[in-house]
């Protein structure tokens, strides 16, 4: 079963994927799946008897590593308010831009954006994607084209997909001297957090029944009844991080895109065997003697395998990122790890075949994401995502 999670910041918080840099603190645009995993997991070793074996497997099942629990990526989501009704409001939810958008260099953005109507610019040239063909030169006015900047995007109710970021804000500190306990004169740092009263959406998958007991792996969340949950998450806790989290059933096709459309109507896109692969969140790749890559390479040879008919890799677009943490229980750095970022992109071809057994694959594929650590987030994919496709560019891209 899928939930719906909604949180709503309290006050700024602060996620970050690293350790701190000199003295400047920045914060993600999202609250990863991880942080949910870490702040939710905690909650629940606090309410369980740690030393009681049978509560300790049940806690190490449901939160190590296991498919019992997932926790995706809540990415920010958008309040609009009724004009007519002041009292309704819609949230619309955002997605990480794929690697593959290019816009305009001299007027960027999509043709929803407001750019500067100071300069007589009202609105963006446009967003043009490349899975769909080569797109050199901005078609209104043939500026050199570039890679979309902004992190996010949203599809409106109207259809239209526009640019998308989380608000945020400056908070400057005196470093503190930690024998005196006093402030060091001229020392100072910055906290660049997310603004107060934003809201993120994403989702928690939670299996049926665990094996112990019967119940529902959900008794170790917070009850989905509606009700909001104060949760604390993030760095800096004394002065950031709180929130409240409330979640409900997810009642809209939890497998739609964007633009609604559900996993089996992308499917149907499917032609000669052709599909596309975007990441809906960061993946950590590695293959069999456990080296970090930057494509899906590990995946394809083992849908390969199931398909037992090749699966041609054709075109990637791909960023990569280091990520590292901080253990808490070792009191040590963690190893960095090497990330294939989210908004990658990759496109195959299986031209042998059968389109019932490819969809049936990729079906399989899109429900179990890719790479390690998939429940704290990671490796979730979308197959034929909207946006690499004509139903995406009409619907508000770049009409070309």
């Amino acid at each position: 079963m899928r939930y719906r999670v909604l949180f709503e910041t309290q006050q700024p918080l602060v996620t970050a994927d690293g350790p701190q840099a000199g003295n400047f603190i920045e914060t993600l645009g999202y609250i990863p799946g991880s942080a949910v995993w870490g702040a939710l997991g905690g909650r629940a070793a606090r309410s369980l008897r740690m030393d009681d074996p049978a509560q300790r497997a049940l806690f190490d099942e449901a939160f190590n590593g296991s498919k019992a629990l997932r926790f995706n990526n809540l990415y920010p989501a958008l309040l609009v308010f009724d004009e007519f009704d002041a009292t309704a409001a819609t949230l619309i939810p955002s997605r990480p831009v794929p690697r593959s958008a290019v816009t305009c260099k001299a007027v960027p953005g999509f043709r929803s954006d407001r750019i500067s109507p100071l300069r007589g610019i009202a609105r963006g040239h446009g967003v043009s994607d490349e899975v769909t063909g080569h797109h050199p030169n901005c078609q209104s006015c043939h500026a050199r084209t570039e890679r979309v900047s902004v992190e996010f995007y949203t599809v409106s109710v109207a259809g239209a997909a526009g640019s998308f970021a989380p608000s945020k804000s400056y908070r400057v500190h005196n470093e503190i001297d930690d024998v005196r306990g006093r402030t060091k004169h001229g020392k100072l740092f910055a906290v660049l957090g997310l603004g107060r009263r934003q809201f993120f959406v994403g989702s928690i998958e939670v299996s049926d029944v665990h094996p112990q007991s019967g119940g529902s792996w959900l008794d170790l969340l917070p009850t989905a009844d509606g009700a909001g949950h104060p949760l604390v998450l993030g760095k800096r806790r004394g002065s950031y991080g709180g929130g409240c989290m409330r979640l409900e059933l997810d009642v809209p096709d939890a497998t739609c895109d964007l633009w609604g459309y559900t996993l089996a109507e992308r499917l149907e896109r499917t032609r000669d065997g052709v599909f596309n692969v975007t990441l809906d969140s960061d993946a950590i790749i590695v293959d069999e003697w456990l080296q970090h890559r930057a494509d899906l390479e590990p995946m394809r040879a083992k849908w390969q395998a199931d398909l037992g008919h090749e699966i041609e890799p054709t075109e990637a677009w791909v960023a990569t990122r280091s990520y590292a943490g901080w253990n808490g229980v070792d009191g040590c750095p963690r190893e960095p790890e090497l990330l294939t970022a989210a908004g990658s992109v990759f496109t195959f071809r299986a031209p042998t075949a059968d389109p019932q057994e490819l969809a049936d694959l990729l079906g399989r594929a899109e429900a179990e994401g890719v790479g390690l650590r998939r429940n704290e987030g990671f490796g979730k994919i979308i197959i034929n995502d909207s946006f690499h496709t004509a139903q995406g560019i009409a619907a508000g891209l770049d009409a070309r």
